[in-house]
Formats: C-alpha cells, structure tokens, sequence
C-alpha cells in the first residue's frame, strides 16, 4: 500500500495512458491502411511514434511504481526504517522516469520532424529539417547529461533525505522542450505564406500546420505548475501524464483527421504502390515533367499546393489529392 495519499492518481495516470494509448492506436491504423503496403508502408516518423509509446508506457509504469513505494520527494523526519527503504526504492523508479519521460518527448518530436521530411520541401526547407534534427540530437544529449549529472554523488538522487531538487531536470527539459517546439513549427509556416487559397480555407490549414502550439502552452503550464505547487510524487508525476497526453494527441492529430472522413472509410487503401498516393492524383510522372517545365514561380507555386495536399488529406484542391503520410517529392 502507497505511504501515500491520493485516491486520484493511479486512476488519472492510467486513464490518461489509455488515452494516449487509443490516439497511437487510431494513428497506426490510419498509416497501414493508407499507404497501400500495410505494415511495409510505414516510414521512419511512425517508428518514432512507435517508440514514444514505449516509452509513454514504460513512463506510466514507473510513475506508478515511485507512487506506490513513495519518493524521497515525500520524505518526513518521522518515518520509519521501512517506510525509508521504501521510498529509496520508488525514488530510483521516479530517477528512471526522467529519462524515458524525456526519451518520450523527444521521440514525438522526431516523428513530427520526420513526418515534415516526408513531405515535398524546396532545398531551403529540406536544410532546415536536416539542421533541426541535429538540434533535436544534441538537445536530447544535453538532457540526459543533465538528468545523470545534476545531482552528485550520483546516489543522493533517491537518497532519502536528499539536498537533491527536481527544479534543474524540470527547466532544463521544459525549456529545451519549448525551444525544440517552436524550431520545429517553422518548417511548415511558410507554407502559409504562399498559399492562394480563400481566407477560410487558410485559416483551417494554418491550424493543422500550428498545433505545436499547444504543446508549447502544455509544456510551459507544467513547467509553471510543477514550480509553483508543492513537490511531491503526486503533482510532479500527473502534470507529465497531462502533459504527455497533450502532446501525443495534437502531434498526432494531421494524421488522426482521416479517420474521421468518410472517404478514409469507403475507399480500399492506396493503388500506387510503393508512393501511397491515389490514382486519380495529379502529382505523377507526367504531372511532375510538366513542373519541371515551368517557370521557377510556378514551380514553387505547385509545390506550396502539393504540401498542403498532403497535410489536408481528403481536400481537393487544384493539383488533385494526395493522402495524409505519403511522400511526393518534386525535384528542383
């Protein structure tokens, strides 16, 4: 039985998992079902969500594990010599849990950074995409050596009592968090901006291609939240589920949109093998000598176009539709 008391934590963090679960489910469903190869056309983006699961879910354990046994977060002078035994142990599970709740965090980010690659970028685009990438490693690098080096003697992490505070990991992964967000949500912005489209129809797009904005308000919420409350098991741990969950489902939702069309549900699957984009689609061979043949303005026109076909999977728009998660690149 926990040392302690809550009788919504177990509760909330499970069903918060489920959740996650279900968006992950519903994504993978909607990737094997449209790119026309079944497993054989998923791509690197839906390997790192695969991975972000794993970790969300190893995350969730954990969690459970530090709440059951107690944390030296929750350590009083009063406790017995069991009950300190105790929360050294669950304090060694909240430790693990840092790293696979960073791990997590960062491998949606990938997926989404990947998700960007798959789509047709100028040159300009495809440098920024390899740049951020390298941004994202080194920033995940950077936050597991904070993780392992923030507290030394590297035991004094589940101590009980520790002079060790959750403060350093907690800014340090929510800033880099925050900055990695924002630098990712660049990519496809500029879309908007050369996008001849009815004011309406932009707006609509422009929300798709933004959500990462509300993993930055998530991100800077818990990070205010996990600051402000006291610190203990229960707040530090609910706010990350809350958070994560935040995350999964607006990173996720480009993808998740198709399932909730009724043209994702009447239509069999891709027809053009290995490409995953529609018969009926413009962006073919044919369809891209005759980019090749235009001007640069042009070009560049058509090419805004087709990204956002891909992005708004189902509309149809001037150069024909191409579905959520295919890859149709067009070379300059």
């Amino acid at each position: 039985m926990s040392i302690l008391n809550s009788t919504h934590y177990l509760p909330e963090i499970w069903t918060l998992f489920a959740a996650g679960s279900l968006v992950f489910t519903i994504r993978f469903f909607v990737r094997i079902k449209t790119s026309g190869l079944g497993l054989r056309g998923l791509d690197l983006d839906d390997a790192f969500a695969g991975g972000a699961w794993t970790f969300y879910f190893i995350t969730v354990l954990l969690f459970d594990r530090a709440f059951r046994r107690g944390t030296n977060l929750d350590y009083e002078p009063s406790m017995t010599p069991s009950q300190l035994l105790s929360i050294v142990d669950g304090s060694k599970n909240e430790f693990a849990a840092w790293y696979t709740y960073a791990s997590m965090i960062w491998s949606m980010k990938a997926s989404m950074l990947f998700f960007y690659r798959r789509l047709t970028f100028n040159s300009v685009q495809q440098r920024m995409v390899l740049y951020i990438a390298l941004a994202l490693g080194t920033t995940y690098l950077a936050i597991i050596l904070t993780i392992s080096l923030s507290c030394r003697p590297f035991a004094l992490s589940w101590a009980a009592p520790t002079t060790c505070s959750p403060n350093t990991n907690l800014i340090t992964i929510a800033t880099l968090n925050i900055i990695m967000s924002l630098a990712i949500l660049s990519i496809p912005i500029p879309l908007l901006w050369k996008l001849q489209v009815p004011r309406k129809q932009k707006i609509a797009i422009g929300l798709f291609l933004t959500t990462g904005v509300v993993v930055i308000l998530a991100a800077a919420i818990r990070l205010g939240v996990g600051l402000s409350l006291t610190q203990n098991t229960v707040n530090l741990n609910v706010w990350g589920v809350r958070e994560a969950l935040v995350g999964i489902l607006f990173k996720n939702l480009p993808v998740l949109r198709q399932f909730f069309t009724r043209s994702f549900w009447t239509r069999e699957g891709s027809s053009s093998g290995g490409t995953g984009m529609r018969g009926n689609s413009a962006v073919d061979k044919s369809g891209a000598t005759r980019i090749l043949s235009e001007n640069e303005e042009e070009v560049e026109r058509r090419k805004v176009h087709v990204q956002v076909e891909v992005i708004m999977a189902n509309e149809e728009w001037e150069a024909g539709g191409v579905e959520m998660g295919t890859s149709s690149r067009v070379v300059r």
